[in-house]
């Protein structure tokens, strides 16, 4: 695993990214690392914060928190044989 500056991320000094699929749209690489390059952009500076807008839209939905979304994702791995 590398961990990268977000100097490095702005720049695109990169090389794994995920390729984007969907129907409308073609694969392409470039449009890929554009899309996952802005996004990680957005979610070091904070542009991804939506101050609880969606906890006000939706409040019969309740997050999970990291910890217990992989305890219940190794717990159903261990109940797998």
């Amino acid at each position: 695993m590398h961990r990268h500056t977000l100097k490095e991320i702005e720049e695109g000094n990169f090389s794994w990214f995920p390729m984007v699929r969907h129907p409308a749209v073609p694969v392409d690489e470039v449009l890929s690392k554009q899309v996952c390059q802005q996004g990680l952009i957005g979610f070091a500076t904070g542009n991804g914060n939506f101050e609880g807008v969606f906890n006000e839209l939706l409040p019969h939905i309740k997050p999970t928190s990291l910890e217990d979304y992989l305890r219940e994702c190794w717990e159903l791995k261990g109940t797998k044989s």
